[in-house]
């Protein structure tokens, strides 16, 4: 499968580390995430990543917003978790 034009292959090499450089919207439902993948371009290049994140992480790496106030969230079907900036994966 070709990458977009707009992902340079370079960047994300097996086995190496990345970063998201600001607040990172992210869902805990697979067909969410692949809705908003695929939102604004071609279906075929959604791309998806796959975070296993715990309450341990020390400083906190996210705040779940899934079962929170309405303080949180508007759209609870997302089951949004919003990961800070500079989350390195």
């Amino acid at each position: 499968m070709d990458c977009p034009e707009f992902v340079a292959k370079k960047d994300y090499a097996l086995n190496s580390i990345g970063y998201f450089p600001c607040f990172t919207s992210t869902s805990c439902n697979q067909a969410e995430a692949f809705g908003f993948s695929t939102k604004f371009g071609n279906a075929e290049h959604g791309i998806l990543f796959k975070i296993y994140l715990t309450k341990e992480n020390n400083p906190r790496t996210h705040i779940d917003t899934r079962g929170q106030s309405d303080e949180w969230s508007f759209h609870k079907k997302e089951e949004e978790v919003l990961i800070f900036p500079h989350f390195c994966f």
